[in-house]
């Protein structure tokens, strides 16, 4: 291996250190770069509805495909929950709100029939909508009931979520055996380039 040589081949080692962690990430697609959403406290998800509800999600009705068959992620998809407890807004037992078909277009996701949840509705054109961003079925219920001073609470069973408001423990939990691998790399790298570099002095000699 001549000397011009061997920069090269420790550009191209290190370029590989520093990429492998990095793969999983970007095999990996991420929502967020169809619908970016902003990050609020529940006391401003509360704030920022018309009414905050809770309540078991009762049933889901989506649009239709049309004559050919295609669907589109901004068709509405109608939800329909039986309140339990009410946070902010008039008081009632049933509501519906619609929200866009897919979470690319910031439709809300995830939500099951059957399941508790915490709502944050929009009241717009006489009737509620709600979107990816405004914190329906991603906020605790104990969170709320804490910052509007009420004492309800999630009945048992009642899903575990997500705070957006604190992360996730182990968000990246391929980070770490990535970064060991890298290093198991950068030293594989490294043990050939000295024995490169030996047999070319043995050659040399």
């Amino acid at each position: 291996m001549t000397s011009g040589a061997r920069p090269k081949v420790m550009r191209r080692a290190l370029l590989l250190v520093l990429l492998f962690p990095l793969l999983p990430a970007l095999a990996v697609p991420s929502p967020a770069f169809a619908c970016s959403c902003a990050m609020f406290t529940p006391r401003e998800y509360v704030d920022n509805a018309g009414l905050a509800a809770a309540g078991a999600l009762a049933s889901t009705s989506s649009t239709p495909a049309n004559s050919e068959g295609i669907v589109s992620t901004v068709d509405p998809t109608t939800y329909t929950v039986g309140v339990r407890a009410t946070y902010k807004g008039e008081e009632t037992s049933r509501v519906t709100f619609t929200s866009a078909r897919f979470g690319a277009s910031c439709g809300v996701e995830g939500l099951k029939a059957g399941r508790q949840y915490v709502y944050f509705l929009d009241f717009k054109g006489g009737s509620y909508t709600a979107n990816l961003c405004n914190g329906t079925g991603h906020v605790p219920e104990a969170r709320v009931a804490k910052v509007t001073g009420t004492s309800e609470a999630a009945p048992p069973g009642s899903p575990v979520v997500i705070d957006r408001d604190e992360p996730a423990q182990n968000a990246y939990p391929w980070l770490l055996p990535s970064l060991g691998a890298g290093a198991l790399v950068a030293l594989g790298a490294g043990l050939l380039f000295v024995r490169r570099r030996r047999g070319v002095r043995a050659c040399g000699t």
